[in-house]
């Protein structure tokens, strides 16, 4: 839990300083009128069915819910680009999935699939993933189910770089994920679990996080949503039924609109989702059969009268006492989240400040002929590195960052070998490229996006960290001065 909150607090940050490093000098003006993305991805297809249920398959049922969704983002709000990876019954690879939202440059990512379990257990509800480490047992069996679609790939040892989706061991990876869009990613998955089980009255089984290989892959704010269990009968009748797509599209698309009005205001959607029309799939769902001539009610006895009432009066028992175990178990966790994030922002304001005043006891101990070079086989900390030029701010392409130190050999840095790290809030943070220039280093991280998707430029002066969009106004007021 700890080292939990202490990423997201890390992650707040780095996302406010990469959001404007990731735009050009020279492209600015031309971002700003670019259109919001939308990916929607549609999990399964083609000879992957998913999970497989009584009365349907879950690559049918994720098709029919992310076309309803996308469907009311394209009446409602013109603004928004919608993009599906696929729209009918296709196989589509993890990696081409990623690929369609990555080259779209899009906004945010959204993955949809449905939850199973063995034969014999028996489940209900809804939960939204963001990426992470698999803190459970449950998480990480998810995870595998989803990351066993690469199976059906030929070549995936290749590109998954020796990933196996049913090895615990895999997963470790997964602990050295880049932070800065993390906040964004669980701020999503809260939207889509509060809005949706409200919508379609599901049971709300929360935000969690898991190595899902999907997510990996994109480099924008994403979750991936897990309807319900087909492998409950009351549930697969629900997620197969006209009126369950409808309602599950509608609630997905609810929480789309509030993640809009937070994080993207200046794109104009409807300020109240209402009226929600009647979302029909007919590419996908079955005509519904036309019911047969109505006949005489059959005459209740009193018996069966009593034995109705009695399970139904047991039933609204059982709701409200499950109910208020549901406030009392929110408020409880809600409590020691807060008294959580108190004490790991404190640790993490106490680390920072001994992480500084080491570095600068460091950089006081190191003779001239050091600067600039490595000692030990480690990638160089920023204490070893010249000063700059004239004062001006030193740019630099932040690769990924770390709970512990790398070995220069480590994969991680997949075969990047002038890397240097700085460390911040407990976490060692790896850069390449040292440069005055902007343009110079935004040119670098967009070579660098091949291997490290998620890279952004971060900027230091005078030896310590600096606000990026700072640091860019200056560059260009020095540039006017030449």
């Amino acid at each position: 839990m700890k080292q939990k909150f202490l990423i997201l607090i890390i992650a707040i940050t780095s996302a406010l300083a990469s959001s404007a490093a990731d735009l050009s000098v020279n492209d600015a003006a031309a971002n700003k009128s670019k259109k919001f993305t939308l990916v929607i991805d549609a999990g399964h297809g083609g000879h992957d069915a998913g999970a497989v249920g009584a009365l349907t398959k879950e690559k049918t049922i994720n098709l029919n819910v992310a076309l309803a969704f996308g469907r009311l983002v394209e009446q409602h709000c013109p603004d928004v680009k919608v993009i599906y990876t696929r729209k009918t019954d296709v196989f589509i690879p993890l990696h081409t999935r990623a690929d369609i939202a990555n080259k779209n440059k899009a906004d945010l990512f959204i993955s949809i699939h449905t939850n199973a379990l063995p034969k014999g257990h028996i489940s209900r509800g809804m939960e939204t993933y963001t990426l992470g480490m698999h803190r459970a047992a449950d998480n990480l069996a998810v995870a595998k189910r989803e990351n066993e679609v690469i199976l059906y790939e030929k070549d995936y040892r290749q590109r998954y770089q020796g990933f196996d989706p049913n090895s615990s061991e895999s997963y470790i990876m997964f602990e050295f994920i880049q932070d800065h869009n993390m906040a964004q990613s669980v701020e999503l998955a809260k939207f889509v679990q509060r809005r949706t089980c409200a919508t379609a009255g599901r049971q709300n089984k929360g935000v969690k996080q898991a190595g899902f290989l999907v997510l990996r892959e994109t480099s924008m704010p994403s979750c991936l949503i897990e309807l319900g269990f087909i492998s409950t009968s009351d549930e697969e009748r629900f997620l197969h039924s006209q009126n369950g797509v409808s309602l599950l599209g509608q609630g997905i698309y609810q929480a789309f609109l509030d993640y809009k009005r937070k994080y993207a205001p200046s794109v104009s959607v409807p300020y109240k989702p209402e009226p929600q029309p009647e979302v029909t799939v007919p590419e996908v769902l079955p005509p519904t059969p036309q019911p047969q001539a109505q006949q005489e009610p059959v005459k209740e006895s009193k018996r069966e009268r009593r034995r109705r009432e009695k399970a139904e009066q047991a039933a609204r028992e059982a709701a409200a006492k499950a109910e208020q175990e549901a406030r009392e178990a929110a408020s409880k966790a809600e409590q020691e989240a807060r008294e959580a994030a108190a004490k790991a922002e404190q640790e993490a304001r106490e680390a920072a400040a001994k992480a500084e005043q080491e570095a600068r006891e460091a950089a006081a101990a190191v003779s001239p002929s050091l600067q600039g070079g490595t000692e030990g086989g480690s990638p160089s900390s920023p204490s070893l590195q010249g000063g700059t030029e004239g004062g001006s701010p030193v740019f630099k392409v932040q690769i990924l960052a770390a709970s512990t130190q790398l070995k220069p050999s480590s994969p991680h840095l997949k075969g990047e070998t002038q890397v240097e790290y700085f460390q911040e809030g407990g976490m060692y943070k790896y850069t390449v490229g040292s440069s005055t220039d902007y343009n110079a280093i935004n040119q670098l991280r967009k070579q660098l996006a091949a291997k490290f998707p998620q890279a952004f430029v971060v900027a230091f002066k005078n030896g310590q960290k600096t606000d990026v969009r700072a640091a860019i106004q200056e560059f260009m007021n020095n540039k006017k001065k030449k």
